[in-house]
């Protein structure tokens, strides 16, 4: 489980839900031709849908790979689960891109 506490992608899944997947057709507006879907049943569908295409995996790893989505990722870590930000020291797919350091909130300590 640590392994993946420390993958950005899964921290993102995790923190912003099938909304934060959403998200991702309104950035990259091709993303619904790549998942050859133009609607889906349920949240779970559509997750699915982007989860097991490789166009919809790079999607994410470009999305979470933004410093302004770290940020909102460890605020949520933070704030909603009470746990420690993520650390540069994660090993997921963007393993290196991010410093560990929150610059823009006030760290909670309990």
């Amino acid at each position: 489980m640590s392994a993946a506490a420390c993958r950005a992608d899964y921290q993102f899944l995790r923190t912003h839900g099938a909304q934060g997947v959403a998200r991702l057709f309104e950035e990259e507006p091709g993303l619904i031709r790549a998942v050859g879907r133009d609607g889906f049943t349920t949240e779970c569908d559509m997750c699915f849908s982007v989860l097991t295409s490789s166009e919809g995996r790079a999607a994410l790893n470009r999305h979470v790979s933004r410093p302004d989505v770290r940020d909102a990722i460890d605020m949520r870590l933070a704030l909603i689960f009470g746990e420690d930000i993520m650390r540069g020291d994660f090993t997921g797919p963007l393993a290196g891109t991010h410093d560990g350091q929150n610059h823009d909130l006030v760290q909670i300590s309990s």
